[in-house]
């Protein structure tokens, strides 16, 4: 009976020193990528700015420009992944970042800029409602718009499918916001969803992990839901998944 309410006592212990040492570990991680990003963002520097002076030299010699090009578009897409990498190590967003943002106006510009990329198999549906302002990072709003957007289009890169974004205002009473666990009042919901293959319930929660890669969604997710997490958590507010195999997968931020 003693051994037993020992083990016990030393269960109870366990948990609390598993998170400390869960927020110590990720604390060194976001330090050690926060490191890295700006000291590869440094050699990228480099390695732009030379490409840049090569272009104008080899201007005239047509297959040499194109490797050029073709090493910048690499360049691009590496300071691409650096930025996500310091969204990752970023604690939310920073103070003084926020500012009065209408968020409808936010999401037109980015669906023109999405439209001009997409796969001829994509089709875009919005259903955008102005519900007014909120103060928020601009460029950490567009960061985890842009997310998951991308992540939606590589879903249905394979079978095509239809993007759809939608914007509402909605008014939690006392039992619906118990069910949202935000307090009543007058709130923007943004969702983000696709008709790609869906997401098995078993692997749901695993989603928001870096790099983690679900079967049947095209490629990985990088970090770029890990991103979306981290940014609305930190907000203090919610993101939910629902999703049905073979139909619809949504992402819903309120």
């Amino acid at each position: 009976m003693v051994q037993k309410t020992a083990a016990r006592k030393t269960e109870k212990k366990s948990a609390p020193q598993q998170q400390i040492s869960h927020a110590h570990k990720m604390e060194a991680l976001s330090t050690l990528s926060n490191g890295m990003a700006h000291d590869f963002n440094n050699i990228l520097s480099g390695i732009v700015g030379y490409s840049e002076v090569a272009l104008v030299v080899a201007e005239k010699e047509m297959q040499l420009k194109n490797l050029i090009e073709r090493i910048l578009e690499v360049c691009d897409h590496a300071r691409l992944l650096m930025d996500q990498v310091l969204s990752f190590s970023r604690k939310g967003w920073q103070a003084g970042d926020e500012e009065p943002v209408r968020m409808a106006s936010v999401l037109e510009k980015i669906i023109r800029d999405i439209r001009v990329s997409l796969p001829a198999n994509i089709k875009i549906k919005e259903n955008i409602f102005d519900p007014g302002i909120v103060f928020a990072s601009p460029s950490m709003l567009h960061k985890v718009i842009m997310n998951l957007c991308t992540n939606s289009i590589q879903a249905m890169n394979e079978k095509g499918g239809t993007l759809s974004i939608e914007l509402q205002g909605v008014e939690f009473d006392r039992v619906a916001a118990m069910d949202e666990e935000v307090t009543p009042g007058p709130y923007m919901v943004l969702s983000v969803s696709d008709t790609g293959p869906g997401i098995p319930d078993n692997i749901r929660e695993k989603i928001f992990d870096p790099y983690f890669t679900p079967k049947g969604r095209g490629e990985g997710t990088g970090l770029g839901l890990s991103v979306v997490h981290g940014v609305v958590k930190n907000s203090k507010s919610n993101v939910k998944v629902t999703s049905i195999p073979d139909k619809k997968t949504s992402f819903s931020i309120l």
